[in-house]
């Protein structure tokens, strides 16, 4: 199973986009450099075009754009609700998220399996069995839960749904 985005706003109409906005925050054209590729397991990802020299630098990202976790008062949410529910806020955003508009286009449809979010609780013991394993993933599932519930009149203002932060939180 895959977590999507159910919404009407699915990201990902070019991954190259990424590669865009890396050249615009950076003033560095890189497109020569790096690419977007997926490898064979279905893992996306930036890949450097030439051999690479331990410790050399590709690109420098400026802080000011890295997406960051900076919702310090809501600690009772789980880091991936906050920072999923920071990306669906930025998203709503559309043109107006100047800073990560790009980026944003960029994400994939579907997020990655992560079993805490996608699996029932049964699913989650017959996976992994090693009790303290299964002990950790019932419990990130039950915080996400709960952070899917504290959410649900933000996700509502933007118009999204429970599943949206499924999607953009199994992306971060």
């Amino acid at each position: 199973r895959r977590l999507s985005s159910s919404s009407s706003r699915v990201c990902s109409s070019t991954s190259q986009n990424i590669v865009e906005w890396i050249s615009s925050v950076t003033s560095d054209p890189c497109e020569s450099r790096v690419n977007i590729e997926t490898n064979a397991f279905g893992v996306r990802g930036l890949v450097s075009q030439k051999q690479l020299s331990p410790g050399e630098v590709i690109f420098e990202i400026p802080f000011r754009y890295c997406f960051q976790d900076d919702y310090e008062n809501e600690s009772s949410l789980s880091w991936s609700a906050r920072m999923g529910m920071k990306l669906l806020e930025e998203r709503a955003k559309g043109e107006k998220s100047e800073r990560y508009e790009k980026w944003i286009e960029s994400l994939p449809g579907d997020a990655p399996f992560l079993p805490g979010l996608a699996m029932t609780e049964e699913e989650i013991q017959r996976l992994i069995r090693y009790p303290p394993c299964v002990m950790n993933a019932l419990k990130d599932k039950e915080r996400h839960e709960e952070s899917k519930r504290l959410l649900n009149e933000r996700l509502a203002n933007i118009g999204c749904s429970e599943a949206d932060l499924d999607w953009a939180a199994g992306l971060m």
